[in-house]
């Protein structure tokens, strides 16, 4: 699994919904999810990268 290319579906259908999507100036992602922030990684490091930041906006009122 692309992490790259999933997480900028991810990406894409939170801006359709509503929700600030930026990238910051350490070139990670900053999610302004409806509860809080969601800072998320630009590259992966880890297998379960993608899981984990699933999970991070699910806990922040993200619908995905």
């Amino acid at each position: 699994m692309d992490y790259t290319k999933e997480i900028r579906k991810i990406f894409r259908r939170l801006r359709r919904e509503g929700i600030k999507v930026k990238k910051a100036r350490g070139g990670h992602w900053k999610v302004y999810a409806p509860d809080g922030l969601v800072i998320c990684p630009a590259t992966s490091r880890d297998w379960r990268v993608l899981q984990n930041t699933l999970s991070q906006l699910r806990r922040k009122g993200c619908d995905v």
